[in-house]
């Protein structure tokens, strides 16, 4: 027992916590908690252990503060992790009483992982603490120098768009042509830095004809000018299997470009990156609570009840009614419940401890920790607003 309960521990100052004490050293400790969820079989964890070993010697002369905590969720954490963990193995969120708890999801290294703790817990580490600076750099310059708009010709068409499995922005470009010289920084700018972090969702590629094979894809697909831009849907397909695309008829200007593409891939970027206040929401549970919720006072708690129940409904018929993106169905339904236990207080706390985050550190945390903010504060605004 003992031999599992130290599984791969080397660190006296990582200490391993289960769903018995779960309560006790995270919820009701008073401090910023940041818990590594691992299951023995991930390799990820395995890899991962030592750097989150060195991560709770770091904050050690600070553990009035913060604490770094793990938790096996395939053994004697099933019940936290189960109720933590949505994706997969590495889970690690910072904890900080009965706020809602900040999951991380930047690079998995020393300087991203105690920065992410320093911004939020507001601790700060002498600079000299990392000794892995040169690892850093080199991280950094590799995302750097990486490649964001493919290059594409006959050869490798099919297989990098085609048989994608994401959309596709394609541009149709040639080295003599002025336009597609002037569009081609603006396709990189949204590659690289509006888009970056949606790569589940949307690629962009161009196809350079007097630079690369290309006289195929260009007479399959119709290019009769140049710059031309097509967008190509996964869902998309003609009798064979293959994407037919969409193409694009505005201005090769970054503002209707990125309006375009918001529409056609169902994304909400700004042309810094950031999401707009439509991220995250579910129109058909705003319109349920709007209708449901506004202006109630009395019964709230038992009108509060039905809903949640008329929500977990409408779930069930996601089939049938077109939700559109329900990644943050989960969040709903956890502010439902602080409405029927009376928790009004919650939603204005809540919603100012994001803002204050996203204004202060907001740049420094992880971009995908910043649209997961953003999107609940999104939907805190529907709450606040009945």
């Amino acid at each position: 027992m003992v031999g599992t309960t130290l599984a791969y521990t080397t660190s006296s100052n990582l200490v391993q916590i289960n769903d018995k004490n779960f309560q006790e050293l995270v919820i009701k400790s008073g401090k910023y908690v940041f818990v590594d969820f691992y299951a023995d079989w991930c390799r990820h964890c395995k890899n991962l252990m030592p750097i989150i070993e060195e991560l709770a010697d770091l904050f050690e002369p600070y553990n009035d503060q913060v604490q770094v905590y793990k938790i096996n969720g395939d053994k004697d954490g099933k019940r936290m992790g189960k109720k933590h963990v949505f994706i997969g193995y590495p889970t690690m969120k910072l904890f900080h009483g009965s706020d809602e708890p900040i999951e991380f999801d930047g690079n998995r290294d020393l300087k991203s992982l105690s920065n992410f703790i320093q911004q939020i817990s507001g601790v700060r580490l002498e600079q000299d603490s990392i000794t892995n600076k040169e690892e850093i750099v080199g991280a950094a310059a590799e995302h750097a120098s990486k490649v964001l708009v493919t290059g594409l010709n006959d050869y490798n068409f099919e297989e990098q768009v085609l048989k994608a499995k994401v959309k596709s922005v394609v541009v149709f470009s040639a080295t003599w042509c002025q336009y597609c010289q002037e569009l081609e920084p603006i396709i990189e700018d949204l590659a690289r830095n509006v888009y970056d972090r949606d790569n589940n969702t949307v690629q962009f590629g161009k196809v350079v004809i007097d630079k690369e094979p290309s006289d195929i894809v260009s007479e399959q697909f119709g290019v009769e000018h140049l710059p031309t831009v097509m967008f190509f849907d996964p869902l998309n397909v003609d009798a064979d299997g293959l994407r037919r695309p969409f193409v694009y008829k505005g201005k090769n200007n970054e503002r209707d470009l990125i309006k375009a593409i918001n529409e056609y891939t169902g994304l909400d970027r700004d042309g810094q990156g950031r999401l707009s206040t439509k991220a995250g929401l579910i129109s058909h549970f705003d319109d349920l609570i709007q209708q449901r919720l506004r202006g109630i006072v009395d019964n709230k708690r038992s009108v509060a009840i039905e809903l949640l129940s008329d929500l977990n409904k409408v779930l069930a018929k996601r089939e049938e009614i077109p939700l559109g993106d329900l990644s943050m169905a989960s969040y709903y339904k956890k502010l439902m419940n602080k409405v029927i236990n009376g928790e009004d207080q919650f939603f204005n706390k809540e919603l100012e401890r994001l803002a204050n985050i996203m204004n202060i550190d907001g740049e420094k945390l992880p971009r995908k920790t910043l649209d997961s903010m953003k999107m609940r504060s999104n939907i805190l605004q529907v709450f606040l607003a009945v």
